[in-house]
């Protein structure tokens, strides 16, 4: 990896450091740049929780810029149960039969 410079934007290196996900740390500098101080503090301490919640869910990590604008740190974890659990694993009942609300007015062959 090459030699990357310090930031300029205080805070911003500590938080490179904690993000899971090195891309474009520019865009993710820009941001965090436009972020007050109390704001940088949550995202930093919002970063392992949002991870977890990633890794329990079975998503992808947003690259830093994401987390930052969209303000992940916030979220409420997910109620659903994750991805690949047994309570997602069941198929959905796809019969056409009037009961169903998949029902489009024909009987299935």
């Amino acid at each position: 990896m090459a030699n990357i410079k310090p930031s300029l934007v205080e805070g911003f290196d500590e938080f490179w450091r904690a993000y899971p996900l090195k891309k474009d740390r520019i865009a993710a500098e820009r941001a965090w740049k436009r972020l007050n101080a109390a704001d940088r503090k949550e995202a930093l301490a919002g970063i392992a929780p949002y991870a977890a919640e990633c890794t329990r869910r079975g998503v992808h990590l947003m690259y830093g810029q994401g987390y930052l604008n969209r303000r992940r740190w916030e979220d409420e974890p997910d109620a659903l149960p994750p991805v690949g659990s047994v309570a997602t694993d069941r198929k959905p009942d796809l019969k056409q039969t009037p009961g169903n609300d998949n029902y489009n007015g024909q009987e299935a062959w």
